[in-house]
């Protein structure tokens, strides 16, 4: 039988902690004009397992304690969903950062195995079906506590919330005994030993050997919840506020959950060792929501407000407010009302009833060609600088910065002349490896001279049909599936966009016509037309070149869990385009897209590994 972890995005960070105090007593607040004690943390949080199934609630405990620790003064390092090569990197940045540190401690929420005496943190996306795989799949408390020591940290702390009910121990022993094999496991964390003089103090959400409750229907599990209520207690040496949250525990748990201290601290420790004055009253939390968002025309806002705070008192004004932002029949017959229309007035007044509405891409696209049109025929460089300074991305901006380059300091009659030469195209490009589909496919992003007609597209990007029919789908204009076959039924619906768009409507989409009809299919949501979009953005075909909106492009594909999108943005990382490089992230992207079925992804991971 076969036990995964596999990851999955979602927020969830861990906190590690260590914490140092004098021999001789409590760490005291520094004189002033001292630098204060340095207190490290390593903060790690694993709740999507995939095969193992969710643990609900690591996620918000390790966000939280991570709260707590900043405003304690710690220096925290969070790891959200980490899997195994994120947790050894996170922890080798954590035994650095805690060099000749005061103060280090580490706290883990998630799930833990103990497997022949030695405790172990099962990362996400572990591939662990046996015995000897764990050393390589899984984080031994044996290596976090070298890093402890290497830090040298007068006073570490080890705070594990991580006993909770493994279905991994049950796999591990059926198959060990299918091996014929015996395997010495318990349903908890085993007791470690710490040496009396050690400086060293660990705490369990339970007894070794227990297990732990993850909390149900509520935020935080019962041991962090309780350490969440202690650990800003003014002037309470770390023994007591332990002490506080095991009452508190083995409360609220009638007895079933008995947290366990090993201490081997020298000297006390207090975590908040200054009296702090209480802050004043806030507003309930969904007011303070509610008036973030109240004056926004995003209709995401409010849903995302309703989602959030179902109960709340303003339920009524956000649904209302919602109404009026999500009028799909009022929307419809606006734009309706606009066909034809060949003044920019309209378009502004239907953008600011509806900027975030199914027609806004297009609307938004005509009003730039409106405008463009009133500053070309104007001739004037100034006008079209103020046109620039307003769509300096624009699907005209490229036109518009020749226009006004051409215009300035020439005589009108020659300008039309210039900006022509000026538009002639450039040598194309090599082709560029895009992702689209299951499979990789080479758009060619060429700026060069238009394709012929076959096939619906006068398109001098060559944008695969395929990838026009994902939009053309998405905002509602064809119903057949995406084959790459421009037919009669695609020919139709290139029509409908071109009317939308208030041009001629001969189903032959010109290269600007696909940048707006792309455009308009990534805000719509379409995972593979935010794709297609973001290669024009990293190519630099048809709009400036922009990487750090192409990423932004990508990662809704990927967070879709659209396999080429993960891959393209994995790509990003790889190479530090648009996005800080990190190799860290590229691998896990990479290996996601590759799940999903992108064979390019496992051809780059092959080449990262060599």
């Amino acid at each position: 039988m076969r036990a995964s972890v596999r990851g999955a995005p979602i927020w969830l960070v861990t906190v590690a902690l260590f914490a140092l105090a004098g021999a001789a007593g409590a760490v005291d607040p520094p004189a002033s004009g001292m630098e204060a004690p340095r207190r490290v943390a390593l903060v790690i949080g694993n709740g999507e397992y995939g095969d193992l199934g969710a643990l609900p609630n690591p996620p918000n405990d390790a966000a939280d304690v991570a709260k707590a620790l900043e405003a304690l003064r710690f220096e925290v390092i969070s790891v959200v969903d980490g899997d195994i090569d994120r947790l050894h990197a996170a922890l080798r940045k954590f035994g650095r950062s805690a060099v000749n540190a005061q103060i280090a401690l580490f706290y883990y929420a998630g799930h833990g195995i103990a497997l022949n005496g030695e405790n172990y943190l099962i990362p996400v996306g572990a591939n662990i079906e046996i015995e000897p795989d764990l050393p390589y799949e899984a984080l031994s408390l044996s290596e976090v506590q070298r890093q402890l020591e290497f830090s040298q940290a007068p006073l570490k702390m080890v705070i594990l919330d991580a006993c909770r009910n493994n279905p991994l121990t049950r796999s591990l022993r059926r198959n060990a005994a299918e091996l014929g094999r015996s395997l010495e496991s318990s349903e908890g964390l085993a007791r470690m030993e710490v040496a009396p003089a050690s400086g060293l103090l660990i705490a369990y959400a339970t007894a070794p050997g227990s297990v732990a409750l993850d909390g149900r229907d509520q935020r935080n599990s019962p041991f962090t919840a309780a350490l969440l209520n202690q650990i800003a207690t003014p002037k309470i040496d770390a023994r007591v506020m332990f002490s506080r949250v095991r009452a508190e525990v083995v409360k609220q748990t009638s007895a079933f959950q008995t947290p366990y201290v090993e201490d081997g601290m020298l000297g006390e420790f207090e975590f908040n060792p200054v009296a702090t004055e209480p802050e004043p009253a806030r507003p309930p939390e969904d007011i303070v929501a509610w008036q973030a968002i109240s004056a926004s025309d995003d209709p995401a806002s409010f849903e995302e407000f309703l989602a959030t705070y179902p109960d709340s008192s303003v339920v009524s004004a956000a649904q209302g407010r919602l109404s009026q932002l999500r009028d799909p029949g009022g929307e419809a017959k606006a734009w309706e009302a606009l066909a034809g229309e060949k003044d920019a007035g309209p378009y502004e007044i239907f953008l600011r009833r509806y900027p975030s509405g199914v027609y806004a891409p297009v609307a938004s696209f005509t009003l730039q060609r409106l405008l463009w049109d009133q500053a070309e025929a104007a001739r004037d460089a100034a006008g079209m600088e103020a046109y620039l300074a307003r769509f300096p991305d624009g699907a005209y901006a490229d036109l518009a910065r020749r226009s006004a380059e051409a215009w300035r300091g020439q005589d009108v009659a020659t300008a039309p002349e210039a900006v022509m030469r000026s538009a002639e195209p450039e040598a194309a490009p090599p082709p560029v490896a895009v992702t689209t589909g299951a499979t990789p496919v080479t758009l060619n992003l060429s700026p060069a001279a238009a394709d012929s007609p076959k096939g619906g597209l006068a398109d001098p990007l060559k944008t695969p049909p395929h990838l026009v029919q994902y939009a053309l789908s998405a905002l509602g204009y064809y119903r057949g599936a995406a084959d790459g076959k421009f037919g009669p039924a695609s020919r139709e619906a290139a029509r409908r966009y071109q009317r939308a768009l208030g041009g001629p409507a001969d189903g032959v989409l010109t290269g600007a016509q696909v940048v707006s009809l792309l455009a308009a299919g990534a805000e719509a949501g379409d995972a593979n037309s935010q794709v297609a979009y973001g290669m024009l953005l990293a190519r630099g075909a048809g709009l400036p070149r922009d990487d750090a909106a192409a990423a932004d492009w990508f990662r809704k594909a990927a967070d879709a869990g659209n396999g080429p999108g993960q891959y393209n943005l994995g790509l990003l990382y790889l190479g530090g385009r648009g996005v800080a490089a990190d190799e860290s992230l590229a691998r896990a992207l990479l290996g996601q897209a590759a799940e999903n079925g992108v064979p390019a992804a496992r051809t780059k991971l092959a080449e990262i590994a060599e």
